[in-house]
């Protein structure tokens, strides 16, 4: 049976207010329309200065964008432009173990460590793991990864969009004699493990929206990538 453990993370507070509710894609308004529209990898758009995306325009910098918004904001006031996501691209999120001979004995391999992975899917994930650090792994979960191979890792914050579950890459057998001492070890004084977090792979998605400029109908793709920590 898979045991589920809790990743601790201290909470932070970033720009969410621009964030689309139930949406991956940042919502743009009058303001942040026109940065987001001439935004380039040499000045990406961010929708706060804790936001752990970077987003590019892949469509043309409308002309006088800018100077039309302004005035638009001017004489309409408010108005907000949601996101649609049209193309995504899962990352991973990695946490790494070395396992000790203590740990070896037990889990009866010779693998020199123990890797757990866990899929990125949203920018709310994306944000959280900023501050995000991997779980302990302690003699309690020796049944868990030994027999099945796999471990699931729950992360449980206020917020229920950023939870991660990870899975552990199967380990090297060290073959039979090593199984009958693993089983016949005791798994009480084992100490913990500490993991090593990073991304094997960054999150990115592309959003597209639609607006008017100088009275005719623009397309805006954005697209954007995971800041790499």
């Amino acid at each position: 049976m898979k045991r589920t453990l809790g990743i601790v993370l201290g909470l932070f507070l970033y720009n969410s207010a621009t964030m689309a509710a139930g949406s991956a894609c940042p919502t743009l308004n009058l303001k942040t329309l026109p940065s987001a529209s001439c935004a380039t990898s040499g000045s990406a758009f961010k929708t706060g200065p804790l936001s752990q995306m970077s987003y590019t325009s892949q469509t043309p910098c409308p002309r006088q964008v800018d100077m039309r918004k302004k005035l638009q904001r001017v004489f309409q006031g408010k108005k907000d432009y949601p996101g649609q996501e049209t193309k995504r691209q899962d990352g991973i999120v990695a946490c790494h173990y070395n396992l000790s001979p203590e740990w070896q004995k037990v889990l009866a391999t010779n693998s020199p460590a123990l890797q757990l992975t866990a899929p990125i899917q949203s920018t709310t994930q994306v944000n959280h793991l900023a501050q995000a650090v991997c779980p302990n792994i302690t003699s309690a979960d020796v049944s868990g990864i030994s027999s099945a191979g796999i471990i699931s890792v729950m992360e449980s914050t206020r917020d229920p969009n950023a939870k991660f579950t990870f899975q552990s890459k199967p380990l090297t057998g060290a073959g039979i004699g090593a199984n009958l001492k693993a089983f016949f070890s005791s798994h009480k004084n084992l100490p913990s493990l500490k993991g090593q977090m990073s991304v094997a792979q960054p999150f990115s998605h592309i959003c597209e929206y639609q607006h008017n400029t100088g009275g005719s109908p623009v397309k805006l793709l954005l697209e954007g990538h995971q800041d790499i920590r």
